[in-house]
């Protein structure tokens, strides 16, 4: 999170956001609060804006990223939880104290047939398309959806949708709604909760970047030079992951699989499917 005295700027994982914080601290005198944490209490001052990305290009960046040892994601997958996990890290990324007694319990007999090693074998190659795919069936399969811990599996959103769309929906929200309004459980629901508890003002997509960074900044009262601007289009991106392009790892099943989990992020901002 990234907060200055006339905006908020809310970090969406692998959209784009190290790039843009870079240009934050450049161009605006606020300061960095932490990392992907949300915003926890209204602030209806301040123009509020965060990072988009196509889903599809998404979930190739948060794989190629555990491929090279790193995130959240892997860590959950390929090892077991311990007690730390259950009593403290769980609850805290559910903005919680603790869990309640069948979450523990859900929790933790869903973790003793976590198909660890099969999660590992699928991030040991960039260049092997298939292994991106047997990920990303396990990321988007109903019966896996425990694995991934941060309480995507205890929020009705997990039932019809993805992680990018439970992540997008708990980042630009307040309070535990997500976990708490069953009728995120359909498409429709998705879409009333959004248009009424959506706290964005403004989105940056990935894809142009440097274009939306410079209106959204604007939109926030912040005016650019053309030198700033310039600058800004001649950027080169941050913590981007060694991978080959979009569409030498989808085939028509997968593309279908991200289309119906990711559908309410496609349509809100009209991204495209790969072309194979």
């Amino acid at each position: 999170m990234y907060v200055d005295k006339d905006f908020v700027f809310l970090e969406l994982q692998k959209t784009g956001g190290s790039h843009i914080l870079r240009l934050l601290s450049k161009l605006t005198a606020g300061e960095t609060l932490g990392k992907h944490n949300r915003l926890l209490l209204p602030d209806k001052d301040k123009f509020i804006f965060g990072s988009i990305r196509s889903p599809w290009d998404w979930y190739i960046s948060l794989w190629a990223y555990g491929v090279g040892g790193k995130g959240a994601i892997r860590r959950h997958v390929t090892h077991k939880n311990n007690i730390d996990y259950y009593y403290k890290l769980l609850p805290k990324s559910m903005g919680k104290n603790w869990l309640s007694l069948s979450e523990l319990l859900s929790a933790g007999y869903y973790d003793l047939f976590k198909p660890c090693d099969k999660w590992l074998s699928s991030y040991q190659n960039t260049s092997e398309p298939e292994l991106f795919r047997t990920w990303l069936r396990l990321v988007l399969s109903n019966n896996r959806r425990y694995d991934i811990g941060e309480g995507y599996a205890f929020s009705p959103i997990s039932k019809c949708a993805g992680l990018m769309t439970y992540r997008y929906l708990r980042l630009f929200s307040l309070g535990d709604l997500v976990y708490n309004d069953r009728d995120l459980s359909s498409l429709e629901g998705i879409k009333s909760f959004d248009s009424k508890y959506n706290i964005s003002n403004g989105m940056i997509r990935n894809e142009y970047l440097e274009d939306d960074f410079i209106l959204v900044l604007q939109e926030a009262g912040r005016q650019l030079s053309q030198e700033e601007i310039f600058s800004l289009k001649n950027k080169t991106k941050t913590n981007a992951s060694k991978r080959k392009s979009t569409d030498f790892y989808y085939d028509q099943e997968t593309i279908n699989l991200v289309a119906n989990k990711e559908e309410f992020i496609i349509k809100k901002y009209d991204y495209k499917p790969p072309t194979l």
